[in-house]
């Protein structure tokens, strides 16, 4: 009876000591904190206290207001008591930021402007009154065809010629059906490109596609960018356009959120937008006990949501217009409920490794992904590894797949599981895209892919309409 009563009173006396803080535009770093009136006013000062947080306590930033910074996790919550990130006030969701605007351009000739850019890293993500913009790429919109390939090191186009030396900049390369990887160039000699990749391990296969970009010489079109990390200078191709006139936003930031080991830590109705990397970072399987709700996720460099750790719930969310994947999840435990995930890869050599352009991306065990809406996605809707085991797939919709690559399916899934459900899912609209392939008209394209060695995978109770190929796949 004793020790029911301590920890009863030990419970309610961390309650007791939780305490919330604030932070808004047009606050005070020097201030106390502990309330509107004494509001703190940036991330820099949030990441310098976190590491004396006490399990229950709240940092709560003014709806309405943008931040700009990379929130560091510095302490772990407990169990019943987290640390809790979230929004005070009325209004729209606060935004955690990583984009910086660009105002001040130099006319560089041929339609092209430059602006300084300081940045943690190359950029993945630039905006022009909102909407995202490539890098230049050449040939535009289409791809040069190579005749022969050496494993992952190096292309040959006969045609390329010698003319233009292409070294270092990068080669994305179409290398089968269900791969698109950026690949740095190393060397360029008469019609070989010799590359390092900045994607997958997988052989180039001859016959396919690639199309050269980060770089200024491929600028001839609007949008198109190049970002010059050495000179810190980014350049744009405005066109006919003066970019007085347009709002032009870069990310500068690698990550808007960074959590390396710690525990019960609570995300709520925050909006994060833009950066060049993942949006938010989870590094290392420690992180337990994660929830990530109620919140906005935009303009991502590669992931949205990059998870590791087990026991973590990420639920009614939206993610939109990321280049890589919506959520990656690696771990146990985790439950993916009632989140809206869109337009994720829909650029073509944006992301490092195009067949990670998926909705969701599973490489854990014992994992809910229920009542999600899944849609406008470059390769798969969801994609379990080959590790992935105990898994329930139920209740998604998940329309307008495979974008991007072919070969794949709204729900994928390979290797052996121990117990994989799909349940209840509506599938619709899996395309496939066969641009820079040797076999145009061959579209891979399955509602429901069990890829090889598939073991121990329940169907039931699912729709499948309008693939272009099948509505389901059993290998």
């Amino acid at each position: 009876m004793k020790t029911t009563f301590s920890f009863i009173f030990l419970v309610l006396s961390t309650i007791a000591t939780a305490t919330d803080y604030y932070v808004k535009t047009g606050g005070n770093d020097l201030n106390q904190g502990t309330s509107d009136a004494t509001a703190w006013a940036t991330i820099d000062k949030v990441n310098s206290v976190f590491a004396t947080l006490n399990p229950g306590d709240r940092i709560l930033f003014k709806r309405g207001d943008s931040f700009y910074g990379t929130i560091n996790i510095g302490r772990s919550g407990s169990s019943g008591s987290p640390i809790t990130l979230g929004a005070y006030g009325t209004g729209e969701k606060p935004v955690i930021t990583g984009i910086t605007e660009l105002k001040s351009w130099t006319n560089e000739g041929n339609n092209v402007f430059s602006a300084s850019l300081s940045s943690e890293d190359l950029t993945n993500m630039v905006l022009i009154d909102g909407k995202q913009y490539a890098m230049g790429r050449w040939p535009n919109n289409t791809y040069n065809i190579f005749e022969s390939a050496t494993t992952n090191t190096s292309i040959n186009d006969v045609e390329l010629g010698s003319d233009i030396n292409w070294k270092g900049a990068e080669v994305v390369v179409r290398k089968n059906d269900w791969s698109i990887d950026r690949c740095k160039i190393t060397a360029h000699s008469g019609s070989t490109l010799y590359y390092s990749s900045l994607g997958t391990t997988q052989d180039a296969i001859a016959k396919h596609g690639y199309f050269i970009q980060n770089d200024r010489r491929t600028l001839n079109s609007f949008g198109e960018w190049y970002h010059d990390t050495e000179a810190e200078k980014i350049y744009i191709n405005f066109g006919t356009k003066d970019p007085s006139g347009l709002k032009i936003e870069v990310a500068t930031l690698n990550s808007l959120l960074y959590d390396s080991g710690k525990d019960h830590i609570t995300i709520d109705d925050l909006h994060f937008r833009g950066s060049a990397s993942n949006l938010i970072e989870f590094t290392v399987s420690a992180n337990d006990y994660i929830t990530i709700k109620n919140s906005r996720f935009t303009f991502a460099g590669q992931n949205a949501i990059n998870l590791r750790g087990n026991y973590s719930t990420v639920t009614n969310n939206l993610i939109s217009v990321c280049n890589q994947t919506g959520i990656m999840a690696l771990g146990n435990h985790h439950k993916i409920t009632l989140n809206t995930i869109e337009n994720v890869g829909l650029i073509e050599g944006q992301a490092f490794c195009g067949n990670l352009a998926n909705g969701v991306a599973i490489n854990d065990n014992d994992c809910l992904i229920k009542n999600n809406i899944i849609r406008n996605i470059g390769y798969c809707g969801i994609k379990l590894s080959s590790i992935a085991d105990v898994i329930t797939i139920q209740n998604n919709y998940i329309h307008d797949i495979l974008l991007t690559l072919n070969d794949g399916g709204g729900i994928y899934t390979a290797s052996e599981g121990v117990s994989r459900k799909i349940d209840g899912n509506i599938i619709m609209n899996v395309i496939g895209n066969t641009t820079g392939t040797p076999y145009p008209e061959r579209h891979i394209a399955r509602g429901i892919y069990l890829d090889v060695n598939s073991t121990n995978v329940i169907v039931t109770y699912n729709t499948v309409a309008n693939c272009n190929e099948a509505g389901y796949m059993i290998h």
